[in-house]
């Protein structure tokens, strides 16, 4: 059975995880932080997890793109493009 220390360990272990947003491979280093902070609790300097834990990584914002050109009206005076002739359908025999 896990003793008590181990145990807030576990649960700060995992409050810096839920803090960084969850990361994968981060076991080890949540561990040691917490560790660290358990044991500054125990003998009596309390740090913050806040403190020890690294700044999350956030992902780089969209690159917004460039408004699309208006489009300008058809000049009246020039000629209409012509027009496409519909597409068939092309159908294959049974069989």
């Amino acid at each position: 059975m896990a003793s008590d220390k181990e145990e807030r360990i576990r649960a700060k272990a995992h409050d810096i995880w839920l803090s960084e947003g969850c990361p994968e491979g981060s076991e080890a280093r949540h561990w040691e932080m917490a560790t660290a902070a358990v044991e500054a609790e125990d003998a009596g300097a309390a740090p913050d997890v806040a403190e020890t834990a690294p700044e999350p990584e956030t992902a780089p914002a969209p690159k917004k793109r460039a408004p699309r050109a208006k489009k300008t009206p058809a000049d009246p005076d020039a000629p209409a493009a012509p027009k496409r002739a519909p597409r068939t359908r092309k159908t294959t025999p049974a069989g």
